[in-house]
């Protein structure tokens, strides 16, 4: 990020790793890059996946060079932490997808009656069945491209999902019901597809399994933008996407009809909830989230976080602000100008419709002489949810221009 606060995204080196990947194997190849551009003491965050060897990587490049603190430098991939608890309620629901396609199309063969779904997973299963047949039959293929015509829909061929990818799994079941009136006529018409024909109950469930899929599709594709920060949402989306979980799980509707469907849920809040205890003894995410104006400290109270919770954020935001970016100024005006505000009261909010939002509301903070460029940032009222962070930091960097290279440094950390 350069003085104009655009990102950009470079790629330095590709390097070759030598025999087993192990965790000192990466470690000590990342270092080496790190030497070989001089920038070893500029590492503010590194984003991995979040596999075990990674864990020991970290731990291995602070013993070989203790500049680089795990706790200030490692952020897990939230991409790959949303696909794992989303893969978690299509695997409880035992739907995922078979590695060979031909293997589903082969089982229609051994079903001479019609299946009745008994819930989500037969369901899911009937929709590989019906997707598999029509892959693996140029006669199925014409008549559906038929159908689709006819009904006046546009042609979009039949997509399976993947074991690995959270969006092929919601693609899927999305392209189904997109495709649902040529689908209905198809298997109406084919004898060989009867056998799996979906009840009118079938397609609400799918309706309802693409809702819920949606939540993660959604937050991924925001937290995987390259043109706008990114690490400063990861509180927040793993606040919404918890308490989203949560009231499905007790959702007393769901428990009744699709049981299933609910302890899916509770399995993938506890994946998503093990990651977020993670971030407890990282620094990187709660600074990126003060130093984007629309959250500052007043995010986390929306977030309601313990009031201890709030203090050790803002400690570890201001040390690090202190250590390495402040101007010194004299310690007897230090503490000038910490007036109380008065904060939002908004709860953090879910819009089904749309992307997961959160209401902040804007608290108007009372006059003070601020000494420090932190604490006048600070005291200064939250920026309106859909301002856009780079511009109001290009606008007011010479109002802050030591906290500004901060935000530069860690607003430029990718989420993924």
């Amino acid at each position: 990020m350069d003085s104009n606060f655009p990102l950009h995204d470079i790629v330095i080196a590709f390097e070759l790793l030598r025999g087993s990947h192990t965790a000192a194997t990466i470690a000590t190849g990342v270092l080496q890059v790190l030497k070989d551009w001089n920038i070893e003491q500029y590492i503010h965050g590194i984003t991995t996946n979040n596999s075990s060897v990674n864990d020991k990587m970290f731990s291995d490049i602070q013993k070989l060079n203790p500049v680089i603190e795990r706790t200030h430098t490692q952020i897990r991939c939230m991409a790959h932490i949303i696909n794992l608890a989303a893969q978690a309620i299509v695997t409880n629901l035992k739907a995922e997808a078979t590695e060979h396609e031909a293997v589903m199309a082969d089982e229609l063969q051994l079903v001479s009656q019609p299946t009745i779904s008994s819930g989500p997973s037969e369901v899911l299963r009937n929709c590989h069945r019906i997707f598999s047949n029509i892959r693996g039959s140029n006669l199925l293929c014409d008549a559906f491209v038929s159908l689709c015509q006819t009904t006046m829909m546009k042609i979009s061929h039949p997509i399976l999902d993947m074991r690995i990818r959270l969006n092929s799994s919601f693609k899927m079941i999305d392209r189904m019901l997109y495709l649902r009136p040529a689908i209905t006529k198809l298997v109406a018409s084919e004898k060989k597809l009867q056998a799996v024909q979906l009840s009118s109950a079938d397609w609400a469930l799918l309706e309802r399994l693409k809702r819920i899929l949606s939540v993660f599709v959604r937050a991924a594709t925001r937290l995987s933008g390259s043109k706008y920060p990114t690490l400063q949402m990861q509180l927040p989306y793993y606040a919404a996407l918890h308490k989203r979980l949560a009231i499905l799980h007790h959702e007393e509707e769901l428990a009744i009809d699709h049981p299933s469907i609910a302890t899916a849920c509770f399995e993938s809040w506890n994946i998503l909830n093990n990651y977020w205890t993670y971030t407890d003894a990282f620094t990187s995410q709660t600074i990126a989230m003060i130093l984007d104006p629309r959250y500052k400290i007043h995010g986390f109270t929306q977030m309601q976080w313990e009031p201890h919770w709030i203090t050790t954020a803002k400690r570890q935001f201001e040390a690090v602000f202190k250590a390495q970016y402040a101007i010194s100024v004299d310690p007897t005006l230090e503490n000038a100008g910490t007036n109380s505000l008065a904060l939002p009261t908004s709860p953090v909010s879910f819009d089904e419709d749309d992307d997961i939002a959160f209401t902040f509301g804007v608290p108007v903070a009372r006059i003070a002489e601020v000494v420090t460029e932190n604490k006048q940032y600070l005291c200064e009222a939250t920026e309106p949810h859909d301002g856009n962070v780079l511009h109001w930091w290009r606008l007011h960097a010479h109002r802050y221009p030591q906290l500004a290279k901060m935000a530069k440094d860690y607003l430029s950390i990718p989420a993924n």
